[in-house]
């Protein structure tokens, strides 16, 4: 491998790190809700800290102790699994 090829592999960001610099807001969220990846446009739109909500319960990162949560939870399951 030449001395330009490694250059280029040093500032080349992994394919699982390309979704923290989409401007889109985007998660990547496990089978279990919990939030592995977020986007700089979703930590800019919500307002948030990457470390907040890495390894969150994505239903905790959204509603933060809100009372509709109970009500918006299952609307909100049923459309990701589907």
């Amino acid at each position: 491998m030449n001395v330009v090829t490694k250059a280029l592999d040093a500032n080349v960001p992994a394919m699982s790190e390309i979704f923290d610099f989409l401007p889109v807001p985007t998660l990547v969220v496990s089978p279990s809700y919990r939030i592995q990846r977020t986007s700089s446009g979703l930590l800019e739109a919500w307002g948030r800290r990457r470390e907040e909500l890495i390894d969150q319960d994505l239903f905790v990162a959204l509603y933060q102790g809100s009372l509709t949560e109970r009500f918006d939870r299952i609307p909100f399951v049923y459309a990701i699994e589907t």
